[in-house]
């Protein structure tokens, strides 16, 4: 079979004996899964009585894609139908060398959510089609699960006059026909049984911003990638069998998925529910002076978290950040009063993330609170108006979609070292709002999940958003006095008469004090 560069680099680590994880880019007509299948076709017919297995989200994409690859391959390696028998109700292709190749989906199920249907299960080595689709917690158990299996375990024999000194005495103790079906299958295939070797875990995969991205695909690109694991990435023009026309059609489509199909930028993704893009992000970081107050947010530190931030702001402008060591509340209270006194800062504009225990620094420094798990802030007018009302989920994802107002209105500028500006990029990215189709409350992904995509806590990303709770407050005191609103209600009774005098007030009011004029959800 003819291998193009990018292939064959893929080949080199498949037969090496220090990679165990592979993972191998491309789209369409990239010669993804024709790759994989190729290298599971000449191992079986190398290992006998070996197990394999094709993963894949779902077992209907395996048979309607992976497995008519597969097959394909097995005929252009001059598999016969006498070589390999296939039920397609079990999902099992068993060779007449004892090998099996088992078709198998990695779809999460709510009642299962650890996959703990995969701890029974143990394969010599695996391929996992369209890596991009599973879930981080099934591949590394499944990285778990592989070994080189062999039936009989003295099929180890590096030899073939070892094997049979050994057959010898098995068949001393062996029933007549187990002899006669072994003998058979060591005459038919002439076996020189296999040696114990590096178990290997082959991935196709597509930009994807999970374990991919963050375990292969930027410590490859950071040059930090570990020894065992390698990323290839194969770029149309890498492939010299897709015709012309291919790559011109690629270059004609939009920004996204031109720097996703054509170029292989990780960072663009057409995940329609990610709130930020790369090109928004990216722009927080170029240089602008601002002339307002200053503001000052902190992240105390807690269980799990070793350090205390606080980042310094000139209005949307991140200037500074200082970390101190976690040490008594005092202590704490103390360095963050220098700073108030250092840059005359109001107390007003000082917020603490209340977590924990540290609701006590917010009471201490008489400022404000952040509270991620409260109730979104209201505008009053949704007293009398129960449409305006905020459907936000909670405080925290209401502060993040304005956040993304103001990264998309280039608002937003940060002063911040590489790694730092690279891990708050990084963060955001990975942010996307979840049950889009259920007539229920705004939501984002949850921490627990977010967690487990990025590898970290997205704590940089929780950072910025706590500044914007100032500007949702000041939006939502956009209205008429309480008390005037009351009056002109008893007076009118009036709906569409209450919502014009809001709708004036709040205008004005915009256009006074610098701050949005757009109404979130």
């Amino acid at each position: 079979m003819r291998l193009f560069k990018r292939q064959a680099e893929a080949w080199k680590y498949l037969t090496d004996d220090i990679t165990t994880e592979i993972v191998y880019w491309g789209w369409a007509w990239w010669g993804k899964s024709k790759l994989g299948s190729f290298w599971l076709a000449t191992e079986i017919a190398s290992k006998p009585w070996s197990t394999w297995c094709i993963w894949r989200s779902e077992l209907k994409k395996i048979k309607l894609s992976t497995l008519v690859t597969f097959r394909q391959v097995l005929t252009e390696l001059w598999f016969t139908d006498k070589s390999y028998k296939y039920d397609d109700q079990k999902g099992v292709m068993t060779f007449k060398n004892g090998s099996k190749v088992v078709l198998m989906d990695l779809n999460y199920n709510p009642s299962d959510p650890e996959f703990d249907r995969l701890w029974s299960m143990e394969f010599t080595w695996v391929f996992i089609d369209e890596a991009q689709e599973i879930d981080d917690k099934a591949r590394q158990i499944i990285n778990s699960r592989i070994r080189n299996l062999l039936w009989p375990e003295q099929y180890r024999a590096k030899t073939r006059e070892e094997c049979e000194k050994w057959l010898s005495e098995w068949t001393k103790t062996r029933p007549r026909h187990w002899v006669i079906h072994h003998n058979e299958q060591l005459s038919e295939y002439s076996v020189v049984l296999w040696k114990q070797e590096k178990p290997k875990n082959f991935m196709s995969c597509n930009p994807w911003r999970n374990f991919i991205y963050t375990d292969f695909y930027k410590p490859w690109r950071n040059g930090s990638l570990e020894k065992y694991r390698q990323f290839i990435q194969s770029l149309p023009t890498d492939n010299p069998f897709l015709p012309p026309s291919y790559i011109d059609n690629l270059k004609n489509l939009d920004k996204i998925s031109r720097e996703r199909l054509l170029y292989g930028n990780f960072d663009y993704s057409d995940d329609p529910w990610l709130l930020f893009n790369i090109d928004e992000v990216s722009d927080m970081f170029r240089k602008k002076t601002w002339e307002w107050s200053y503001y000052l947010t902190i992240d105390a530190a807690r269980q799990g978290k070793d350090a205390t931030e606080i980042w310094l702001r000139k209005w949307l402008h991140l200037i500074k950040i200082d970390r101190i060591a976690k040490d008594n509340l005092v202590s704490q209270k103390e360095f963050i009063e220098k700073i108030i006194d250092k840059y005359s800062i109001s107390i007003d504009n000082v917020i603490v993330d209340e977590v924990w225990v540290w609701g006590w620094l917010v009471d201490m420094l008489w400022c404000k609170g952040f509270i991620a798990n409260a109730s979104p802030l209201q505008p009053y007018s949704a007293k009398l108006l129960s449409y305006k009302k905020r459907n936000y989920q909670n405080l925290k994802t209401q502060a993040f979609f304005y956040l993304q107002k103001y990264v998309q209105d280039w608002s937003i500028t940060i002063d911040a070292e590489w790694q730092l500006k690279e891990d708050i990029i990084e963060e955001l990215l990975f942010i996307r709002q979840v049950d889009i189709d259920n007539d229920s409350k705004i939501k984002l992904e949850g921490k627990k999940e977010l967690k487990e995509r990025l590898g970290r806590s997205p704590d940089l990303a929780d950072m910025i958003s706590f500044r914007m709770w100032w500007i949702i407050k000041n939006h939502h005191d956009w209205t008429l006095d309480e008390v005037d609103l009351k009056e002109t209600n008893k007076e009118e009774n009036n709906a569409s008469f209450i919502q014009s005098l809001i709708d004036e007030v709040e205008w004005t009011k915009v256009k006074t004090d610098f701050e949005p004029d757009f109404d979130i959800y």
